[in-house]
């Protein structure tokens, strides 16, 4: 019997007292990922190392921060495929119109 506690599956016990391994699988699920990263340079490390400490994170905790902000904007590929997407604002103005509208308000 296979486990079912897969991404995407969400959490189902099996109950199969042959060969138990959802737990073993649950747990290897739930754990932390990890990332690593080989040869970088020297002046690069040392320059995120002393952000974090100005910011009073260790290096790992101010990486974690930045991927996380990395992850949560789009990427320029994303953003203009999802500008694509949208559907057009129709105004019975153009933009030039209503820009020199607000700049008489002024």
């Amino acid at each position: 019997m296979r486990c079912t506690a897969r991404a995407g599956v969400g959490r189902r016990w099996c109950w199969d007292r042959e060969l138990d391994m959802c737990g073993t699988c649950l747990y290897a699920y739930n754990m932390s990922k990890m990332i690593q990263v080989r040869d970088v340079a020297d002046d690069v490390h040392g320059a995120l190392k002393a952000r974090a400490a100005r910011e009073g994170l260790s290096l790992s905790d101010f990486l974690k921060r930045e991927l996380k902000q990395m992850v949560e904007r789009p990427t320029i590929q994303e953003w203009l495929e999802r500008t694509r997407q949208a559907k057009p604002i129709s105004s019975p103005k153009n933009a030039a119109q209503i820009i020199r509208e607000l700049r008489d308000e002024r």
